[in-house]
């Protein structure tokens, strides 16, 4: 048994077990106080006589033994109904105003999409857009209330072509866009216009927007993207948020797309002349379209910087929309990694990844130009099997990605590779292949945009909390410079399921402002799971995706609310779990989770259809599930322990009545 726990699985409180041992105190004097007992027994000898149930003298039991026994009972359940450590075991400080912090919009959280897979994702016009993707995106619009900045790109999009002729939305070439040298094979890819038609419809219903990336393959032939672009500009309109010209160009010299001695400064020059070259033809909505970077980590963005992106020379200040990364933190390629599980359950791990960013952050928030963290995910080529398709991924995911948000980046783009990828938020294969289910790093998408919410106001804050293990993340989110809400993340180990209580932590946090700007109380909505090694059994704020047959989440919202005392907000958050804390009833009401549904009149693929007019699962169902928890577990409990204490106390009268 764990210290601090109790003989049930429970934490109790150290400080009140006192309740108990005066408890069993009285229940002795009330017992050496009967009458019928001898003024020379001791009380012990009434203790061993109940204890050994002996009939002659348990029926003559007297109103005082009944009151002892109450007495005992009722301080035992007392002092089991707080299962919660007294004091707080990390310690966060809420700063009055968030330093530095820009305001993150409420589209930041966002999907990168592979161009030879797109047909599978969204589907096409002709025959019917895909049901599953739309929902799922339609549930984090729910939340944000606004639409999403989708990129359609990658590997793939410096192997493809314009083909006006095809009836399809694309058609692939398998492996025709491989390269020596580089880890995974890549398709060619031919693009038809009814892929940009099928885009702007999807735009229509989720309110998308897109980031589309053209071929830069070879810096000295641009027919793909000179025809691709006007095309693109024409049928998207305003939905084409941005051009990418190239993918991870870092790479380009490695995978022999370019000369051994390529440098970033022979980069900024090609990039400078197409931009300059598509600016004079006429073919672009805007000036500013571009993205420029999208690089791998060989260079880095602030090199990119310091090559002379914005000087006065090559003034693509005017033509550059945003700065781009890309960023995994491990790679599978060749089914080799490095990593380990451990390397995805420590905050300090996130914060050294990501360290290297903040000086171009800050940088290219000056010159009044966006950071985009164009695609990234738990580890490249596809995933670590364990790792990218378990709740490990999860709790990583909501701390990687508020950990950008703290970083000033304006959005980040989960990428969504191909149907092997088991990092892939969704899991999906063809069209036509049956109902999608939610992945744990979707789950992460979903609690970052309650977090952020939807008011375009919220500044992020790492509340930097120590912890020996560096096992625990925090955050405070801002609206108009005022606390709204906080984020903590407790990655401790569950070692046996049930455990959650022992490993967990009391997040004790206090305000800068001083006791008097303390709320009464606050909200909570956690992020749990039954092991680290859960794939689909994942419930947040007591909802889940899991047994979902059309991608729409099941069960009822559940919250808690804990009192604030002496000045002090105390958050006790599990093991393995995270918990969101709404600070103020605006933050509450600023992100309530909007009824929206998809209209009824869409041409939806014929097959995703059938799916997704099953019949649901009720929250009654959803509540059978072993995994689902309320906000009031710890009343549950005094609860549980009341019953007990009143059935015990009848049975006991009866006996002595």
């Amino acid at each position: 048994m764990h210290e601090g726990q109790s003989l049930w699985g429970r934490r109790h409180d150290p400080d009140l077990w006192w309740l108990g041992v005066l408890g069993g105190v009285l229940s002795l004097v009330c017992c050496a106080l009967n009458p019928l007992i001898p003024s020379r027994s001791l009380s012990y000898n009434c203790i061993l006589r109940l204890l050994a149930l002996d009939p002659s003298y348990t029926m003559r039991l007297s109103v005082h033994t009944f009151l002892a026994l109450s007495i005992l009972i009722v301080f035992f359940a007392i002092s089991q109904c707080q299962h919660q450590p007294a004091t707080p075991t990390a310690m966060a400080t809420i700063p009055l105003g968030p330093p530095g912090s820009i305001r993150i919009p409420s589209t930041f959280t966002s999907f990168a999409i592979e161009l030879s897979y797109i047909e599978n994702v969204l589907g096409q016009a002709a025959t019917g857009l895909n049901i599953f993707f739309l929902q799922f995106l339609l549930n984090l619009q729910m939340r944000t209330g606004s639409g999403f900045i989708l990129r359609v790109g990658g590997n793939s999009q410096d192997a493809s072509f314009p083909d006006d002729l095809l009836s399809s939305i694309i058609k692939i070439i398998p492996n025709a866009g491989n390269t020596p040298g580089a880890p995974i094979n890549t398709s060619g890819v031919f693009i038809s216009p009814n892929l940009f038609h099928t885009m702007v419809i999807v735009s229509g219903i989720i309110n998308a927007q897109w980031i589309f990336g053209l071929n830069f393959a070879d810096a000295n032939n641009q027919t793909s993207a000179r025809t691709i672009a006007p095309e693109l500009s024409s049928i998207l309109g305003e939905t084409l948020w941005a051009l990418q010209i190239g993918n991870e160009p870092d790479l380009y010299a490695k995978h022999n797309r370019r000369s051994v001695n390529y440098t970033i400064n022979d980069y900024v020059t090609e990039w400078t002349e197409w931009v300059k070259d598509f600016e004079s033809l006429g073919i672009l909505p805007r000036p500013d379209i571009f993205s420029a970077g999208v690089f791998s980590g060989e260079w880095s963005a602030m090199s990119l910087l310091q090559a002379g992106l914005f000087n006065n020379t090559n003034n693509n200040s005017e033509y550059t929309r945003t700065v781009t990364v890309q960023n995994y933190p491990y790679n599978f390629c060749e089914n080799k990694t490095t990593a380990t599980m451990g390397s995805y359950q420590t905050h300090w791990g996130i914060v050294g990844d990501l360290y290297q960013f903040i000086q171009a952050s800050q940088v290219v928030n000056s010159e009044g130009k966006m950071l985009v963290m164009g695609e990234t995910n738990t580890a490249s080529c596809n995933g670590i099997p364990n790792i990218s398709d378990t709740y490990i991924s999860t709790l990583w995911a909501v701390d990687y990605l508020l950990q950008l948000a703290s970083l000033n980046f304006t959005l980040v783009q989960v990428q969504m590779g191909s149907n092997r990828a088991i990092y892939n938020p969704f899991d999906y294969s063809s069209p036509d292949a049956g109902p999608w289910s939610a992945r744990p790093i979707y789950y992460a998408t979903l609690v970052v945009a309650e977090a952020i919410g939807r008011r375009n106001l919220s500044q992020v804050v790492d509340l930097d909390i120590y912890s020996p293990n560096g096992t625990i993340g925090g955050y405070a989110i801002y609206e108009n410079d005022t606390w709204s809400c906080a984020v903590f993340v407790n990655y401790a180990i569950v070692e046996n399921p049930g455990d959650d209580q022992t490993y967990g932590t009391m997040f004790g946090f206090n305000w800068t402002a001083g006791p008097e700007s303390v709320p009464k109380n606050v909200t909570i909505k956690r992020l749990v799971a039954n092991s680290t090694l859960e794939r689909w059994n994942i419930s947040w704020g007591g909802q889940t995706f899991w047994n979902s047959n059309d991608a729409k989440i099941l069960g009822k919202e559940t919250t808690e609310v804990v009192q604030c005392v002496g000045g002090m907000c105390q958050v006790w958050v599990p093991g393995s779990s995270a918990a969101l804390v709404y600070l103020n009833d605006e933050a509450i009401s600023s992100r309530t989770i909007l009824p929206l549904e998809l209209s009824s009149s869409l041409t939806l693929n014929p097959n995703t259809e059938s799916y997704a007019a099953t019949s649901t699962p009720t929250a009654e169902s959803a509540a059978s599930s072993p995994h689902k928890r309320t906000g009031a577990s710890g009343i549950r409990t005094c609860l549980w322990w009341t019953l007990h204490t009143v059935v015990v106390m009848v049975g006991i009268r009866l006996m002595v009545s």
